[in-house]
């Protein structure tokens, strides 16, 4: 129970990470922006029923938004984090996918990050500009089928990640 605190005495940003295994309780974040005095500015990574699995009903949307409304008054919700998997390619269903959680979670700032490199191109980053996404840009090992870097920016909105440089 220290740590948000602990946090948010050291570092004024934070990415809150278990609201991709599961959806945030009503009032949750919220609780989470009083703890820290609405010092810390929330990033906050999109359920993977969102983006992975695309599973995620109406209800499930309409709660992840109602989850996400009291940060956004606050003012402490720094970017929504779209998390894509590898197996995530570039495709007309795969556009129609991102486009459609895009317009459902407007107006939001969101941020897509993708895990294959096939989507680091022009043709994305258009993509992005139009819809008002930024791009996460990534700094990560070198292993085959991981994106390169690349520091774009399609957003008002930039995010950058370090996975680390374990390989």
């Amino acid at each position: 129970p220290a740590m948000l605190p602990w946090y948010a005495r050291h570092f004024d940003a934070l990415e809150i990470n278990f609201t991709y295994y599961r959806l945030p309780a009503p009032g949750q974040l919220e609780a989470m922006s009083a703890r820290c005095a609405d010092r810390v500015v929330f990033a906050v990574k999109a359920w993977q029923g969102m983006t992975h699995t695309f599973a995620a009903s109406a209800a499930d949307l309409k709660g992840f938004n109602a989850a996400l409304a009291p940060l956004a008054e606050r003012g402490t919700l720094g970017a929504v984090l779209l998390q894509f998997p590898g197996s995530f390619r570039p495709s007309t269903a795969a556009t129609g996918r991102l486009v459609g959680l895009v317009s459902q979670l407007r107006p939001y700032p969101l941020v897509a990050e993708f895990r294959h490199r096939s989507w680091v191109c022009e043709e994305t980053f258009r993509l992005l500009r139009a819809e008002g996404v930024g791009f996460c840009c990534v700094d990560e090992p070198q292993l085959p089928g991981l994106i390169l870097p690349a520091a774009v920016a399609t957003a008002d909105t930039t995010y950058v990640r370090f996975h680390g440089r374990n390989a």
